[in-house]
């Protein structure tokens, strides 16, 4: 069900975005009625329950659950840009209630609800009972049925049929994971290399380890460590992609460690800590494209962006939702993606809790957005290949990095581990 937004002019970002985490198990997602006890007397006129949660706002619930599959629309400078999808069974905060909506906040921003997208009927009746019956012995409970839920399409498609791949750009497996310890590998004319940089980091920092959880038993594993000096700290690898403007899909599984420590929230100069898991640079500013630990976590993930549509506009930059994740656990991103800093950009982010699921696709993008990404740039200035068919860096070449790139941690105890496997990269057709 695709549903009105509430959209607040910001100027740089005015995102309506929903927390993007499944609740599999919360307690407000089944049902429950709770039964009179023996030899009460109905009501002859029965309360209205949710006009009495209107009149006690001491008792108002702080979340309640979806019971459909819910669209919002991404609207960035007052345009709408593409969509977020929130699943049935996701648990939206209170803000505030009306006789027929409930208002939800989430990332700071918020949207009205009918009610009956929401279990705030059935909260509103056990909250009314539990009132009603506070002297009298703990009433029986039996559950109901849950609510039929019906997905709903994403209000664009975009192809991801075999036939729309028309290259392989880089791929690999247990094939092709030993070749990843030397410093580069060409796969179809694009250069493949390895960044190490900082204390944190050094030619040991990735290394080919076993894991039987994996679709093969070996894995790449990354590990990023305290910084003493001050500087930022990277280890990954990168692959120099295409010319901006040219449409991909990228596809990697990854498992952070379970001793994973939590991102710094301030640098040793003042500035914000942060990193980063997956990147695509443009130029050597910052990445307009990556997918980010929260700073001050360690299991809370986020994608973001950033574009500049004229040589000298303001760079914009916006963060979509954030995801909880477990650690030592596998995720699978399939990401669809277009760099180019005009309309015809777009991102589309699927994701699986599992390390190589087969179900993925436009229906369950959990983001959806159309418009542009990256910087506009001089094009005289644009890399040329060369004789061997490697992009040098230019300002409009992408060049995608797997991997850790963190800013500067001189806590002694800090572990970035990630294990990385079922990379691939495909260019699409136009």
């Amino acid at each position: 069900m695709k549903l009105p937004f509430l959209a607040s002019p910001f100027l740089v970002l005015s995102i309506a975005i929903l927390l993007l985490v499944p609740i599999a198990a919360c307690a407000e997602s089944e049902e429950t009625r709770i039964l009179p006890p023996t030899g009460a007397i109905s009501d002859p006129h029965p309360v209205d329950q949710v006009a009495w949660l209107l009149e006690h706002k001491e008792q108002w619930p702080h979340e309640v659950i979806t019971k459909e599959r819910l669209e919002f629309p991404l609207v960035v400078d007052g345009k709408i840009m593409g969509s977020v999808s929130r699943p049935a069974g996701s648990s939206l905060q209170v803000s505030d209630l009306s006789t027929n909506q409930i208002t939800v906040s989430f990332n700071s921003f918020t949207t009205n609800l009918p009610i009956d997208l929401t279990n705030l009927r059935e909260i509103a009746a056990r909250t009314l009972m539990r009132q009603m019956q506070q002297a009298t012995a703990t009433p029986r409970r039996t559950p109901s049925p849950s609510p039929s839920l019906k997905p709903t399409p994403s209000p664009r498609q975009l192809s991801v049929g075999a036939n729309s791949i028309i290259k392989t750009i880089f791929k690999f497996g247990i094939g092709n994971i030993p070749a990843l310890k030397n410093a580069s590998l060409f796969e179809e004319g694009h250069r493949f290399g390895a960044r190490i940089e900082g204390q944190g980091a050094s030619p040991e920092s990735y290394s080919i380890v076993s894991d039987p959880t994996s679709t093969t038993g070996r894995v790449l594993h990354y590990l990023c460590t305290s910084q003493h000096d001050g500087h930022k700290a990277r280890v990954e690898h990168y692959i120099y992609v295409s010319q901006m403007d040219t449409p991909f899909i990228t596809e990697f599984s990854i498992k952070l460690d379970k001793e994973f420590t939590p991102v710094g929230t301030i640098r040793p100069d003042g500035g914000v800590e942060w990193c980063c898991l997956h990147q695509w640079h443009q130029t050597l500013v910052s990445p307009p494209l990556a997918l980010t630990v929260k700073n001050g976590t360690k299991d809370v993930l986020f994608w973001s962006m950033i574009y500049r549509e004229t040589l000298n506009g303001k760079y914009k930059h916006i963060d979509f939702p954030e995801q909880k994740i477990q650690l030592d656990h596998w995720y699978h991103f399939r990401v669809k993606w277009r760099i180019s800093p005009d309309q015809n950009g777009y991102l589309m982010v699927m994701m699986s809790d599992s390390i190589l699921p087969k179900d993925l696709d436009d229906r369950n993008a959990i983001i959806n957005y159309h418009g542009p990404i990256g910087y506009a740039f001089n094009k005289d200035n644009a890399a040329k290949p060369d004789a061997t068919g490697e992009l040098p860096h230019g300002e409009g070449t992408i060049r995608e990095h797997i991997g850790f790139y963190q800013g500067p941690h001189p806590d002694p105890t800090t572990h970035h581990g990630m294990s990385v496997d079922n990379v691939a990269i495909y260019e699409l057709g136009k």
